[in-house]
C-alpha cells in the first residue's frame, strides 16, 4: 500500500497470505496487548502502543530549516522535537515516543522505503471502537513560501497517505490523510490552519491586564484569547504542533487491523 494507491479486500487477503488463521491468531490476542495502558478517563478513551512501530528519531528524519524557528535546542541543531511520553491533548491521552533525538518515536510514510521510513504500517486494533483519534505531522510545504521569481501554487489538500480500517466482517472504511486537513506542519503561518484537525494545544484565555513580553502581543489581549495554534503561548515558548485528528468510523464495532500507507 502506498500513498498513492488503495488497498482492496483482495489485496489485504493476498497480502496477509492466509486471512482466516492470522485473524484467529488477532482475535485470541491477551488483552494486555490489545490494550497496554488500560482504559483511561473514565473508559472513554484506550491509547493504543505504537512502540513497536516506530520507524524514525528525529536525528534519523534530519534537520529543517524551518526547525531552527521553532527555539531551543531546534534552533541550534534544525531538528524537530515533538512532544513526548504519556501526554494528555485536549482532554484525549496518548502514549507518544521516548524523548532524545536518538530515540525511535515517529512512524515515517515515505514511497522511498529507506532508513527511518516505510511505506506502510499495519496496527492490530482488536477492540471495539466508534472513533479513532490519530496524532501527526507532515513536512513543511515548499510551496508555501515561495521567492518572488517563483511560479507555484501551495499543496493544499495534498493527499500524503491513507488510512484503512478493517473490520470483524472484512469490509473497510479508508480515511485519506491530506495536507491541511487532517494534518499540517510542526508549525504554521498565520491563517494556515488545518480544516479537519485541531492543535493538540487548546487556546489561552487572556486579559486586558495581561503582562506583554513586546508590543505585539497587544492584538491576542484584545481578542482575550491567545491562538495556541500558532505555537508560541503567552510565554512566548514555541512548541510544535502534533495535529489530532478525529476519524469517525461507524457504530461500535471491531476493528482488526488498521493499515497507514
Amino acid at each position: 500500500m502506498n500513498s498513492q494507491g488503495g488497498w482492496s479486500r483482495r489485496n489485504f487477503l493476498q497480502t496477509m497470505g492466509g486471512a482466516v488463521p492470522t485473524l484467529k491468531l488477532l482475535l485470541e490476542a491477551p488483552a494486555d496487548r490489545a490494550n497496554p495502558l488500560g482504559s483511561e478517563k473514565g473508559g472513554k478513551f484506550k491509547p493504543i502502543d505504537l512502540t513497536p512501530y516506530f520507524t524514525s528519531s528525529p536525528l534519523d528524519f534530519g534537520p529543517r530549516p524551518q526547525a531552527k524557528e521553532l527555539g531551543g535546542a531546534s534552533a541550534q541543531d534544525g531538528l524537530i522535537r515533538t512532544p513526548t511520553g504519556k501526554q494528555d491533548f485536549r482532554g484525549i491521552p496518548f502514549w507518544l515516543g521516548p524523548e532524545g533525538t536518538k530515540e525511535r518515536s515517529w512512524v515515517v510514510l515515505s514511497n522511498r522505503n529507506s532508513g527511518g521510513t516505510k511505506q506502510s504500517i499495519e496496527v492490530p486494533i482488536k477492540q471495539k471502537a466508534s472513533f479513532l483519534c490519530l496524532a501527526g505531522f507532515c513536512d513543511w510545504d515548499e510551496n508555501e513560501h515561495p521567492s518572488p521569481n517563483q511560479d507555484v501554487i501551495e499543496k493544499v489538500g495534498q493527499k500524503l497517505a491513507e488510512a484503512i480500517f478493517v473490520y470483524e466482517d472484512g469490509t473497510e472504511k479508508v480515511l485519506p490523510i491530506r495536507r491541511r486537513f487532517e494534518v499540517n506542519a510542526p508549525s504554521i503561518s498565520w491563517g494556515h490552519q488545518s480544516f479537519a484537525s485541531l492543535a493538540h494545544v487548546e487556546d489561552t484565555p487572556r486579559k486586558l491586564t495581561d503582562p506583554l513580553s513586546d508590543a505585539l502581543q497587544w492584538g491576542d489581549l484584545q481578542t482575550s484569547v491567545w491562538e495556541n495554534t500558532y505555537g508560541a503561548g503567552p510565554d512566548g515558548k514555541p512548541s510544535t504542533l502534533p495535529w489530532i485528528c478525529l476519524c469517525g468510523l461507524r457504530p461500535p464495532a471491531m476493528i482488526l487491523w488498521f493499515f497507514v500507507a
